[in-house]
């Protein structure tokens, strides 16, 4: 039973149905459920499909570590660098809320998604555990300059702040001295 071959019709709409749970997953910040996906996937594509394949594509990176850590290396790269490009655009929207709402809270995404599931504003792929250290590590590195990013986007609505405390503080002063 290999309905699931590469190529064919079934393939490419299971591929189709799980890239939208994982697009689906990863933006309500849900990673266990991505990573469900794509091993369900995974495995579906593997016992349905054609072992061979999957069997080349394991052997392939096996016999060729440098080609497989040169991958990986550039994989935890693009995601690092989305990841960053992610929050700042997360940090746009978060200050324009502010500007619209004046909200005292601001929630904070889950910054490790974005970065172990990057590919699928391309292409998605799964990650073990080993890799999310990675990840983890590679975040305790830039997390100073992400807040340095925050505290630069949110620098106006401080001034504000700032300003609407000091007229408050006039007008006191001035309904003091009437």
């Amino acid at each position: 039973m290999s309905f699931l071959l590469f190529g064919s019709t079934w393939f490419w709409i299971l591929f189709l149905v799980a890239s939208i749970f994982v697009i689906v997953a990863t933006e309500k910040g849900s990673g266990v459920g991505a990573t469900v996906t794509l091993v369900v996937s995974v495995a579906l594509f593997y016992f349905l499909g054609n072992k061979i394949q999957l069997g080349n594509f394991f052997s392939h990176t096996v016999k060729n570590p440098w080609v497989t850590i040169a991958v990986i290396i550039g994989y935890i790269a693009i995601g690092t660098g989305w990841a960053i490009l992610k929050w700042y655009f997360f940090l746009i929207k978060k200050r324009d809320q502010c500007i619209e709402e004046r909200p005292n809270y601001v929630s904070i995404p889950n910054v490790s998604i974005w970065m172990f599931y990057w590919p699928f504003s391309a292409v998605w792929t799964i990650l073990d555990h080993p890799i999310k250290r990675i990840f983890i590590f590679i975040y305790g590195k830039i997390h100073l300059k992400l807040q340095e990013m925050s505290d630069k986007i949110f620098a106006p609505l401080k001034v504000q702040e700032i300003q609407r405390e000091e007229e408050a503080e006039r007008q006191r002063h001035r309904r003091a001295g009437e």
